[in-house]
C-alpha cells in the first residue's frame, strides 16, 4: 500500500485535474473516495470538461471509485472532499 495522500478539497465552481492536485504521475491507476454529503462527478478525458457537463460517473457520497486502464487525465467537480489514493498491482 502507498503512502496516504493529502484529501483533495473540490470548489464546486470547475472541474479539478486530480493529477495535478495530488501530484501523483498521469496514467497512475487511482482510487477516489467521496468523504462528504454531496456527490461528485469523475471524468477521465485529455481535455477539462465545460463546467456544466454531467457526463462520466456520478461517485455518491461515501463511496469509492478505481480508475484503472490507459487514462490521460482524471477530473472531478462537487462542493465535497475526496481522498485519492495510488492503487497498486496486487502482484
Amino acid at each position: 500500500m502507498s503512502d496516504t495522500l493529502p484529501d483533495v478539497k473540490l470548489l464546486g465552481v470547475e472541474y479539478q485535474d486530480i493529477y495535478d492536485a495530488t501530484g501523483i504521475t498521469p496514467s497512475t491507476h487511482i482510487a477516489i473516495q467521496n468523504k462528504r454529503s454531496v456527490a461528485v462527478y469523475v471524468q477521465v478525458s485529455p481535455n477539462k470538461p465545460n463546467s456544466s457537463s454531467t457526463d462520466g460517473y456520478l461517485l455518491l457520497p461515501n463511496k469509492v471509485c478505481v480508475v484503472v486502464g490507459t487514462i490521460s487525465k482524471v477530473w472531478a467537480m462537487g462542493r465535497s472532499t475526496i481522498s485519492v489514493q495510488i492503487v497498486e498491482d496486487a502482484a
